[in-house]
C-alpha cells in the first residue's frame, strides 16, 4: 500500500528530462483477506510499530546512518579509484578528482529529500561514505532506503555500479561496509 506521506521527487531519474517521483509502500493483505490489514512481516510496518511502542514509553528515536559503499566500473567490476594510481586513498587530491560526481550526487539526493551532511572518499579502493542528517522515527530509515536506491541509480547513469554489500572482493582486496546508529532518547518535540 503506497504511503502518501513518503512521496518524493527523483531528480536524477531520466537525467532530469522528466519529473519522476516515488512512494514508499508497505505490504498489506488483500481486502477480502484479513480486511486489508498490514502484513506484520513488512519491515517498514514492523519498524513503525516498534517506534510507536517507544513513543508510548515517552522515547523518540533520533538516528542517522553513515553508510559506506563501493563504486565499481560496470564493465570490469574494478573500483573507480585505488591501486597504483591512488596509493593514498583518503587524500584531498582524490576528492578533487571525484568532487563533481560527489557534489552533483549530493545535490540530486537533496532534491529527492535525502539530506547528506558529509561525504568523502574512504580507505578502500572505490569506497565512499555519505553521512545522513539525523531524523526522528521512520524518516531516518526511509532516508537510508532512498539514499541506497538513489546512489545506485546515479552510478548506473555513469557506467558504474554502487554496492552496499558488507564485503566486496575486488582486485584481491576485501572491503567492509559499516553503519553507525544512535540511541533512543526522551525528548520533547
Amino acid at each position: 500500500m503506497p504511503k502518501a506521506s513518503t512521496l518524493r521527487s527523483l531528480p536524477w531519474a531520466t537525467g532530469g528530462k522528466y519529473r519522476v517521483g516515488e512512494f514508499l509502500c508497505e505490504t498489506s493483505w488483500m481486502p477480502s483477506y484479513r480486511d486489508g490489514a498490514p502484513q506484520a512481516a513488512c519491515p517498514r510496518y514492523l519498524a513503525r510499530r516498534q517506534l510507536r511502542r517507544l513513543d508510548e514509553l515517552g522515547l523518540h528515536l533520533y538516528s542517522a546512518f553513515e553508510p559506506e559503499f563501493t563504486v565499481l566500473n560496470r564493465s570490469d567490476h574494478k573500483p573507480i579509484f585505488g591501486g597504483v594510481v591512488h596509493s593514498q586513498i583518503c587524500t584531498s587530491h582524490l576528492l578533487t578528482e571525484f568532487e563533481s560526481f560527489l557534489y552533483d550526487t549530493e545535490q540530486l539526493l537533496l532534491g529527492g529529500g535525502i539530506d547528506v551532511v558529509k561525504l568523502h572518499t574512504e580507505f578502500g579502493p572505490g569506497q565512499l561514505e555519505f553521512v545522513l542528517q539525523p531524523k526522528y522515527g521512520i524518516e531516518s530509515a526511509d532516508s537510508m532506503f532512498r539514499l541506497r536506491a538513489g546512489v545506485k541509480e546515479i552510478c548506473l547513469q555513469k557506467g558504474w555500479l554502487a554496492t552496499f554489500m558488507a564485503q566486496v572482493r575486488c582486485a584481491k582486496i576485501l572491503l567492509f561496509w559499516g553503519t553507525l546508529f544512535t540511541e533512543a532518547r526522551s525528548v520533547k518535540r
